[in-house]
């Protein structure tokens, strides 16, 4: 499930924008939730679009306990 929500960010100490770290700001979230009873390995790919047109996908491996 992808929807809107909030979330600290995670910048470096010496980056300028760690200052937004305290502060919860508005984020995408992504919920993975596997089907009732489902217990082994699984994966999911994100794809990325910014403002500029890059686009980039990330591939999510699971293990479901």
């Amino acid at each position: 499930m992808v929807g809107p929500g909030m979330h600290y960010n995670a910048y470096a100490p010496g980056n300028p924008r760690s200052a937004c770290n305290h502060r919860k700001l508005p984020a995408t979230i992504i919920t993975y939730r596997s089907n009732a009873g489902f217990t082994g390995q699984d994966s999911f790919v994100v794809e990325e679009i910014f403002p500029t047109g890059t686009a980039i996908k990330q591939r999510f491996n699971l293990e479901v306990r």
